[in-house]
């Protein structure tokens, strides 16, 4: 029975179930609201303005790097303001000689197969706040390693273009570019940006290529090559930058213990080239769990996991309590009010847009049916969604599949969202007297350039439509 009722007399109920707990939805996500609520509050102890600094220092000297390296081209506008999340195209070296083999043409990114199909798939790299500044050099290396060196790798693997997949070729082959004379000082430039660190570097150099010029198989070339990348040296941020990032205390102890939570930080892998302790880059949709919110679900959640139904046992009472505790928490770090309503969907942001999809109506179960609903609707009464130009596919597909009308709208000259175009489309004569709704990434997951949110919030009410934002990767 609903618990309000109950307690309007206090009396225990007559019949078997009293003390129940109606739920207003069936049974809560409980193990989601508490997690997530423990990832709020890792968060709150280390420090938004702590977690955003870092980053933003990161990404600036990221974005600096990677620009000035000719090899390197960085997508989306690189002036705006944006998330520490990269994604690249890198280009061999030009050949003097004009064979067709070394254009300049893209070495990765994109694959081509995916191209082909229409795949999101782009190689991207996001740095998080928590990464190890030997890390975060490690990565850029990492890249302008391959910028200068990765075209000579290519030999050593098969591409398959129906999967979009490369695969290291097991069998020892002859490297063509290695029975030349091999001289790895020539991209020592983009590599080093002074003269000191060209020093530096220098002794590995030639330390690997001797040995390398003798050797005849790949495998025994590429392994020397490998051994130069951890070698080689990064360029130091700025003493400002530095100093943030660095800084002793109670935050950087906080920071230190945070990255002693994560799982997983210390594994390693086998590579065509040898055993490598694994650098983890890809936090933009992912990211590694902390065993401090592993240990206390285990510890205190888990034993105690209950049907949140009923207040009747121990344990249904026990899972209540934190389930309600978390939610309360979770709203109050969002900034959210008495009115405001805080729903666990599932799993990311292609939950919350389902069931969003739901409540609106115009979620459709088949292409059969979307056509046959559709038909049934007047005109003015069939949703109108606008959705921006660099949406993810769990933004955009299931729209498109839904009984609402979609538009599109393109970017601005600063690679932004058109807000003169959403004004003409929520103006448009075609959309009058319907009802109208902006579904929006707050930030791009390929290139890190944000939304703002708050623009385009003002315009979409201005015009009497709802404004609905993914913020998945912001």
């Amino acid at each position: 029975m609903n618990k309000a009722l109950y307690r309007l007399n206090s009396q225990p109920p007559s019949t078997c179930g009293g003390g129940t707990e109606r739920e207003d939805a069936g049974t809560p996500q409980i193990i989601q609201k508490i997690r997530a609520s423990l990832a709020f509050w890792v968060k709150e102890y280390i420090g938004y303005d702590m977690m955003s600094l870092r980053e933003r220092v990161y990404s600036e000297t990221a974005m600096k790097r990677l620009v000035s390296n000719p090899n390197v081209r960085v997508l989306g506008n690189t002036t705006v303001e944006r998330l520490p999340i990269f994604s690249f195209l890198i280009y061999p070296p030009v050949s003097n000689s004009g064979d067709v083999k070394h254009k300049r043409l893209p070495l990765h990114g994109r694959p081509y197969g995916h191209t082909l199909l229409e795949i999101d798939n782009d190689l991207s790299l996001r740095i998080r706040s928590m990464i190890l500044e030997e890390e975060f050099k490690f990565i850029l290396a990492a890249i302008e390693f391959i910028a200068s060196y990765g075209h000579r790798f290519l030999s050593l693997y098969k591409f398959n273009w129906i999967t979009g997949d490369w695969t290291f070729r097991k069998q020892a082959i002859k490297y063509q570019i290695m029975k030349e004379e091999l001289d790895l000082t020539s991209g020592i430039e983009p590599l080093a940006e002074n003269a000191q660190a060209k020093e530096d570097i220098m002794p590995a150099v030639q330390a690997v290529t001797v040995p390398m010029a003798k050797a005849s198989a790949a495998e025994e070339d590429t392994k020397g090559m490998a051994t130069l990348l951890s070698l080689l040296r990064a360029t130091t941020l700025e003493e400002s930058a530095a100093a943030a990032v660095t800084a002793a205390g109670d935050e950087e102890e906080k920071v230190e213990w945070l990255r002693s939570q994560l799982i997983g930080k210390d594994v390693e892998f086998d590579t065509p080239f040898g055993r490598r302790v694994l650098t983890y880059a890809d936090q933009t949709a992912s990211g590694r769990s902390l065993r401090y919110i592993e240990d206390y679900l285990i510890n205190e959640v888990l034993p105690f996991y209950g049907n949140t139904h009923t207040e009747d046992s121990h344990v249904g009472s026990k899972t209540t309590r934190l389930v309600h505790k978390a939610s309360r928490y979770v709203k109050r770090c969002m900034g959210a009010g008495a009115s405001d309503a805080l729903l666990f969907c599932g799993a990311g942001t292609t939950a919350a847009i389902k069931r969003l999809q739901e409540v609106m109506g115009v979620a459709s179960p088949s292409a059969e049916l979307r056509e046959r609903l559709a038909a049934q609707l007047r005109t003015e009464e069939r949703w109108v969604v606008f959705v921006g130009p660099y949406e993810h596919h769990s933004n955009l597909l299931s729209w498109r599949r839904s009984i609402a009308d979609v538009v599109e709208i393109g970017v601005d000259a600063d690679g932004l969202v058109d807000v003169a175009a959403l004004r003409r489309a929520l103006t448009s004569p075609e959309f009058a007297n319907r009802p109208m709704l902006g579904s929006f990434s707050a930030c791009s997951n390929v290139t890190g350039v944000m939304t703002d949110t708050r623009q385009l919030a003002r315009v979409l009410h201005e015009h009497g439509a709802f404004a609905c934002f993914d913020f998945a990767a912001r």
